[in-house]
């Protein structure tokens, strides 16, 4: 008879596990430490850990076993897990912002609801990770397995996504303002009432997306499409097959710049109802500038399409009165850059001599 059935024994140090308990209720991380400093080449035997609730900030975790731990509400703010092994662990509310995650595996790992805002997850393993509803703001998830993950209703706005895997992953509701998703893989994943506003898309793989609407508005709001849902693979047509239009600008540009050309594409939108139709597709860049991708949704010929569009610019940019028309109409207050940047067109050749320059 083999093996096969017979339970693993549990890695699981009650030393480590007590040091850390005392660390955690005199909230203070010295007596680890100096364990640590002494035990240099002792493996950390976490496995099936409670650290429910426990306070556990600015902890060196890094390589340990906490393979199924409990950590649920638990305290990690500015924690070490690099290389850890977190499988199957349970971090359901738990605070782990600011935390060093690079190469973590977190395959199947529970962390609904957690707090990872502005934490590093470099090239870590998230396969089919539960992350519904968690604060993944500015967080870095360069190279990182996602495949399967649940980022249901997860606020990732901010978040890098550089090559990252998030195939099959659900992506549903989720909140992608000014996400970095360049090169990542989104293959077959679901994203029906995604957040776009100002995301940034470039070379993406978005094969057999699942998406019947998004919300692509800098407030959120604005279902889109607005009377009916994405027929089936025109999410992915809409984003790889309608003409765009690229613009480039010379100097740096802020969220109040691209919510004013919002208002300045809404105002031509609405004067041009039928005949019409352009939306910021993504933010993007061209070498040290920053540049603007609009889709033309309604519209035959795109020269004039981008000489009307350059018209409107100018004409806001000259008016003090539009320009602060939109700027009320958007509930905005701040200095704009976009009126003191010399903005180009960029043919979609991407030629660098032919220009349409507003005068």
């Amino acid at each position: 008879m083999g093996n096969s059935g017979k339970r693993t024994k549990r890695e699981f140090s009650q030393e480590q596990y007590d040091i850390l308990i005392s660390c955690s209720k005199k909230k203070d991380s010295i007596e680890w430490y100096n364990w640590r400093a002494h035990n240099h080449d002792s493996m950390i035997l976490l496995e099936e850990a409670d650290f429910n609730g426990m306070y556990l900030c600015g902890i060196d975790l890094s390589g340990a076993n906490l393979k199924k731990a409990s950590l649920c509400k638990a305290d990690l703010w500015r924690s070490n897990l690099s290389g850890a092994n977190l499988s199957g662990a349970n971090l359901e509310d738990a605070v782990i912002c600011e935390t060093d995650l690079t190469e973590i595996n977190f395959d199947n790992a529970n962390l609904l609801n957690a707090n990872l805002s502005r934490a590093n997850l470099w090239r870590g393993n998230l396969n089919k990770t539960n992350h519904r509803n968690a604060n993944c703001r500015e967080a870095n998830f360069w190279q990182a397995n996602l495949i399967g993950a649940d980022l249901r209703k997860a606020d990732l706005s901010l978040s890098e996504l550089f090559c990252a895997d998030l195939t099959d992953a659900r992506i549903d509701g989720a909140n992608l303002f000014a996400a970095r998703l360049v090169s990542a893989n989104l293959n077959n994943a679901s994203l029906t009432g995604v957040k776009t506003w100002a995301w940034n898309i470039a070379d993406w793989n978005i094969k057999g997306v699942k998406c019947d609407y998004i919300y692509n508005d800098y407030q959120g709001l604005e279902k889109f499409p607005r009377q009916r849902c994405f027929d089936k693979e025109e999410f992915e047509k809409f984003y790889t097959e309608y003409p765009t239009i690229t613009l480039c600008f010379k100097n740096k540009i802020g969220s109040i710049d691209l919510v004013i050309l919002e208002g300045i594409l809404d105002r031509i939108n609405k004067e041009n109802e039928k005949e019409l139709k352009i939306s910021i597709k993504s933010i993007e860049s061209i070498g040290v500038y920053p540049y603007v991708r609009l889709i033309i949704e309604q519209g035959k010929n795109e020269e004039s399409v981008r000489d009307h569009l350059l018209r409107e610019i100018q004409e806001v940019r000259n008016n003090r009165g539009l320009m602060d028309e939109i700027i009320h109409h958007k509930s905005i207050s701040d200095r704009s850059l976009f009126f003191n940047s010399e903005c180009i067109v960029v043919p979609e050749n991407k030629s660098a001599i032919n220009v349409i320059e507003p005068k």
